[in-house]
């Protein structure tokens, strides 16, 4: 009976049968390698555990920045508007203290 390995960050994980594979909850993009292999594979690229096990596909990569995620939520003119009066608030505290 094979065992396979996979890699969970860059740990390497194993070894494991098809059957323990299946209860891990593994990616289709995780890395896995068992011996007669040349190098480490996607799992969806396997097919003999692509057949026996049940992948979850990788959800999306959140936005690279807050900002995003306020331009998704509050759209442009909100965020100017904000801006604007964050820099005129700004203003207007500086001169009450001159």
């Amino acid at each position: 009976m094979k065992e396979y390995y996979y890699l969970k960050g860059i740990d390497k994980m194993g070894p494991y049968t098809l059957e323990e594979l299946k209860t891990r909850g593994l990616s289709n993009e995780i890395l896995v390698w068992c011996e007669g292999m040349a190098d480490w594979i996607k799992i969806k690229d396997l097919k003999e555990i692509q057949e026996k096990l049940e992948i979850k596909p990788i959800p999306p990569s959140p936005p690279k920045t807050p900002i995003g995620l306020l331009i998704k939520n509050l759209g442009w003119p909100r965020i100017v508007t904000s801006f604007i009066i964050g820099i005129e608030i700004g203003r207007a505290s500086c001169r009450e203290r001159v």
